[in-house]
């Protein structure tokens, strides 16, 4: 399933909360209230993924000192590093000890 931006959800709840203002307020408010409600949602989820990303910044940085990168201490991670090639036929990424192409299938 798809994952709608929040910015999709604010644009969304102002053309619905404008145009029912526009046409006729005192029939279409409960439309009104719909596209704040939207408008809403759209701020909610945005501060929700900002502070989800800020929360997994320090957990990528992890990572990548456990890849290799120098860490803030100087030490030095050594991990097995794959190596890749590419095939000629179909050119593919495949990995050096593979032995069937994922894309064609041929053996290697």
């Amino acid at each position: 399933m798809a994952k709608i931006h929040g910015l999709a959800y604010i644009v969304i709840g102002v053309v619905i909360s404008a145009s029912s203002y526009a046409i006729n307020y005192t029939r279409l408010v409960f439309f009104f209230y719909i596209g704040q409600f939207f408008i809403l949602g759209g701020l909610l989820k945005l501060a929700f993924n900002f502070v989800k990303k800020k929360a997994d910044a320090p957990k990528a940085a992890h990572a990548e000192n456990w890849q290799g990168a120098p860490s803030q201490h100087g030490f030095h991670r050594q991990v097995h590093r794959q190596q890749y090639r590419r095939r000629p036929k179909c050119s593919s990424v495949m990995r050096a000890n593979d032995r069937f192409c994922s894309r064609c299938g041929a053996r290697v």
